[in-house]
């Protein structure tokens, strides 16, 4: 194989992955968690993953021993029992223009490729222009690039808040070299929170693509994804090839089939209006303070998180058939955290839950909007006003015509 096989977006794996380190943190020795097969009809308990082929669809095998095929336009989410480990403390994140996300140890740096080295699969080398965020702790809090300053310039915000802007000539472990006017300044790597690149978003690949979340490594984006002899082979939208064994696959979500993520939609509208003067606007695939996803302790990857009060708007596809979305307040909301829950559908309430505290993950809702213009997902002040109310809705998802 090439060098420069097999990437995301261009990436290259430069060796085979090493192996996973002992226990707790192999993939093999983490705890059991019920595997699944997420339809646009609901969940199948699942067994053992037979085949997934581009042609032929998904084919599993079920706790009772029987085999099903499942067109692949109507797949949502394949859940293995391998339990996501995230990565160690010490290693980095490498936040990729597209949203994807590796964690490893970074090796290497040039004006051309960083290169870091992953638990799932093995050495991986990624062109600057792909990279959006290198973070050198896995513990480092997501930070969006400062307003102002030059868009075409790299920035380097070090923990203490300064930032250096210009461009970036060098990365290593322990280091950073950027060019600032004309100067080569270095930078030591562990005075810094995150790198930030300046790169251009990329156009979605073509439908149907998937993302594979792995173990220990983070998410990666393929298309003609095949899943055989116990491993999962795609392509990178740039064309390379990565192969992946079946143990390092926590879960693989599909796009372009009839499950439309709302989170991939632009919103019509967003409204918000607070009890105490402060605004809040909303997150996508985090919740609303920036942190990740969790409700009832479990973590989700898409969703939008909000405060009380808040109005989501979107405009329906003609080919939308059913709204689904779970949700509930946030991990990070406080116990007097109490709000009233609604889906209204041209301006009529299709669900209202009212009263909803801390606790398990509620859902799923279907909410019938064929024929429907605007859909709009509500949280509303409960009986202690905006108080601490950090709210989730989880994978809020259109359903499109079977022919769609």
């Amino acid at each position: 194989m090439p060098a420069a096989v097999v990437s995301i977006l261009a990436l290259a794996v430069l060796a085979g992955p090493p192996a996973l380190p002992s226990a707790p943190r192999q993939a093999d020795d983490a705890p059991a968690r019920a595997a699944f097969v997420r339809h646009v009809e609901g969940d199948l308990p699942l067994d053992e993953v037979v085949a997934l082929t581009p042609g032929e669809g998904l084919t599993v095998r079920t706790p009772d021993g029987s085999t099903r095929v499942i067109p692949l336009r109507h797949v949502v989410r394949i859940q293995t029992r391998h339990q996501p480990a995230g990565p160690d403390p010490d290693e980095g994140i490498l936040v990729l223009a597209g949203g994807d996300r590796l964690c490893g140890r970074l090796t290497s740096g040039s004006e051309a490729r960083i290169t870091i080295r992953t638990a799932d699969l093995g050495e991986i080398g990624v062109p600057f222009d792909d990279a959006r965020t290198w973070y050198p702790s896995a513990r480092a809090l997501p930070a969006a690039p400062p307003p102002g300053g030059d868009p075409a310039d790299d920035l380097i915000l070090l923990n203490n808040g300064d930032r250096v802007r210009g461009f970036i000539s060098a990365l290593s472990d322990d280091s950073a070299s950027i060019d600032v006017a004309g100067q080569d300044v270095r930078v030591k790597m562990d005075l810094v929170h995150a790198v930030h690149f300046a790169a251009p978003a990329p156009p979605a690949p073509a439908p149907p693509w998937f993302t594979v979340t792995l173990v220990r490594s983070g998410r990666v984006t393929l298309t003609d994804l095949a899943w055989s002899e116990g491993g999962v082979r795609g392509r990178t939208p740039s064309g390379a090839t990565v192969r992946v064994e079946a143990r390092r696959v926590a879960s693989i979500d599909l796009f372009g089939g009839r499950w439309l993520r709302l989170t991939h939609l632009t919103p019509a509208s967003h409204q918000h209006a607070s009890m105490m003067g402060k605004a809040w606007g909303f997150q996508i695939d985090r919740n609303v303070a920036g942190g990740p996803l969790v409700v009832g302790r479990q973590p989700f990857d898409y969703g939008f998180g909000v405060h009380s009060r808040s109005v989501l708007t979107f405009e329906a596809p003609p080919q939308a058939r059913t709204l689904v979305v779970w949700f509930g307040l946030d991990d990070d909301s406080g116990t007097l955290a109490d709000v009233d829950v609604a889906v209204a559908v041209d301006g009529e309430v299709k669900f209202e839950r009212k009263g909803v505290t801390r606790g398990p993950l509620e859902g799923p809702v279907r909410v019938d909007v064929a024929g429907g213009k605007r859909v709009e997902l509500k949280v509303d002040f409960g009986r202690n006003g905006d108080v601490q109310d950090r709210f989730d809705w989880i994978d809020p998802a259109f359903i499109l015509d079977d022919g769609a």
